[in-house]
């Protein structure tokens, strides 16, 4: 996947980087991943793939569907993701760290609700080696 390609050329390369992920109406998510200092996208990856039921059928929707967002996405959805896509980022480029690093966040806009966990590492996982 793309994903995986660019997780893999930031690591080699040292680069942080934020994944976002817009699931479906009214829901945004967020990671960011910084080489030596958290998991990596192939560990996110993994954990969620261990917590779905039917995981094959779930990677061939994620496949099928790379690079499209949700048809039920609304502009002001869209809007915020970038603008919270655009604050993490200065915070990656500052000297102060993302308050998301090594964080899978979820901004849940039906319930009000914001929701932060921690990213494992997933041990020997082989783009990172954690």
């Amino acid at each position: 996947s793309a994903r995986r390609s660019f997780n893999r050329d930031s690591l080699q390369r040292g680069r942080a980087w934020l994944w976002m992920q817009l699931p479906g109406l009214g829901e945004i998510r967020w990671c960011a991943f910084t080489p030596g200092e958290s998991a990596c996208a192939e560990c996110l990856e993994t954990r969620l793939m261990g917590n779905r039921r039917n995981a094959a059928e779930y990677q061939a929707v994620l496949a099928a569907n790379e690079g499209r967002l949700p048809a039920a996405a609304m502009p002001a959805v869209l809007s915020m993701a970038a603008g919270l896509a655009v604050l993490e980022c200065a915070r990656l480029l500052s000297e102060g760290p993302a308050a998301s690093i090594g964080r899978v966040t979820s901004l849940d806009l039906r319930r009000f609700v914001l929701e932060s966990e921690r990213l494992l590492p997933v041990p020997g996982c082989e783009a990172c080696a954690c």
